[in-house]
């Protein structure tokens, strides 16, 4: 059990982690590492790949839990383009959490509030509430 009494199933990661070294840490936390080959790898530890056009090439679970990170991708997309957090001009660590902090609850917000109009179509684009 992890804090708060929530526990890791899976960790999905780009093939720069793809090592005995990470795969093994993974699984003494019990969870499932979601990590592709790269293409170099002879014996690869885990039936998952990418094509040169990042496709996802694997067992269709493996497939779809590898997505999901694409998700993840989509939102920090999202904050470096409409929240400026490409481009950050706060100096200190203090400031710069406090920054992030903000732009994630921006993005929360408007994914509460298109739900509660009844557009959920509409969660992940910031763009669409602005003034």
């Amino acid at each position: 059990m992890g804090r708060f009494g929530k526990r890791v199933s899976h960790v999905i990661a780009d093939r720069q982690y793809y090592s005995v070294d990470v795969f093994a840490a993974v699984r003494r936390l019990g969870a499932e590492p979601i990590i592709p080959y790269p293409s170099n790898i002879k014996d690869p530890m885990i039936d998952l790949w990418l094509t040169k056009r990042f496709r996802v090439k694997a067992d269709p679970r493996l497939a779809d839990l590898y997505r999901l990170r694409m998700c993840v991708e989509k939102s920090f997309r999202a904050g470096k383009l409409e929240l400026m957090m490409a481009n950050l001009r706060w100096r200190g660590v203090t400031k710069l959490r406090m920054h992030v902090a903000i732009c994630f609850a921006c993005m929360y917000s408007v994914a509460i509030l298109a739900h509660r109009i009844g557009r959920p179509e509409l969660a992940n684009s910031i763009a669409a509430f602005t003034y």
